[in-house]
């Protein structure tokens, strides 16, 4: 017995059984067979998987709760799982009753065509699993094995970028191609302009400044903002930025062309954003700066003014006693 993934109010909103589904419990022989079938049936409900068998998969508190509503003690469900033949059965059953289909036994174009489609906008496999399961879930297809998912998304993961990358390298010119390239080698350089563009913007300085103008300069001489990226989704433009921020130029060089060129242009077009954002926050903060060092300089003149004033003031009420 295993401890339950779902909360309380899951499993009060999707096991409870109405009139309709007593009467199709009710057809099974025997406490154990009811006790067994319902218990399965809440289960899919909720998962919309059936329960593994080896060994079968109980979740205590979905038992209890299908246990009280079927005033069946819970110990029935003993005798229940030594029937594999019956459990079988009853899937099948279960599976006719909720017009469900199983995954092998339906086609998986759509799925594989839905997925490849998600993964030309998402990269991590996680909210393309979640994704999967919400598109089987409304086609009403039961949830194969999470590893069957993860094959299948591997797969279409690696068709989506496959496709990506040669899109995006189809759309540059030669000439682009030999400028992105030179990014990536230093020359006589101590470090490489890639290195360079992907350095933080520092303190907010004047020389901070110019030196983010100078990255803008750079991506612009490139020409990488006349690529049209309107067809890419934002998020897998900012998953290939993170990559090559992690990346250094010589492992980027190694890769293949087409991914390189792919993961360059996109961390330019968001380098060159981000730091024309950068440029906006410190001006703004450069602004701010001047402006309370004025402020205090103002401060400190007025202070001394007034001591001037007040000395002044003292040394005629000081004449005015003596004459």
């Amino acid at each position: 017995m295993s401890t339950s993934p779902f909360s309380h109010d899951q499993i009060v909103q999707h096991a409870r059984f109405s009139s309709e589904d007593l009467a199709e419990i009710s057809k099974r022989r025997r406490n154990n067979n009811r006790l067994g079938f319902a218990y399965q049936l809440a289960f899919v409900r909720l998962a919309h998987r059936f329960p593994t068998e080896e060994p079968f998969e109980i979740i205590v508190e979905l038992l209890n709760f299908v246990s009280v509503q079927l005033n069946i003690p819970v110990d029935e469900i003993a005798a229940y799982i030594e029937r594999r033949q019956t459990i079988a059965e009853h899937r099948t059953a279960i599976t006719l009753y909720l017009g469900l289909n199983r995954f092998g036994d339906v086609p998986t174009e759509s799925l594989e065509q839905y997925l490849f489609q998600e993964a030309c906008r998402l990269e991590q496999t996680g909210p393309l699993l979640m994704q999967a399961k919400r598109f089987l879930r409304e086609a009403n297809i039961l949830f194969p094995a999470d590893d069957t998912l993860r094959r299948i998304i591997i797969t279409q993961r690696q068709a989506a970028r496959a496709h990506i990358y040669k899109r995006l390298s189809d759309a540059v010119l030669p000439g682009l191609k030999q400028r992105l390239d030179d990014l990536l080698v230093a020359g006589s350089r101590s470090r490489t302009p890639f290195f360079v563009l992907k350095r933080p913007p520092g303190r907010p300085t004047p020389k901070a400044m110019l030196r983010l103008a100078d990255k803008l300069k750079v991506i612009q001489e490139t020409g990488v903002l006349d690529v049209d990226l309107d067809w890419l989704n934002n998020n897998y433009q900012r998953s290939l930025t993170r990559y090559a921020t992690r990346c250094s130029a010589d492992r980027l060089r190694n890769l293949q062309p087409s991914r390189r060129y792919a993961v360059l242009i996109c961390f330019l077009r968001q380098t060159y954003r981000n730091t024309i954002d950068y440029m906006i926050d410190m001006h703004h903060k450069l602004i701010t700066a001047v402006y309370t060092r004025a402020q205090e300089d103002i401060d400190r003149q007025a202070k001394k003014q007034r001591r001037k004033i007040r000395s002044a003031l003292s040394s005629f009420h000081l004449l005015g006693r003596l004459l």
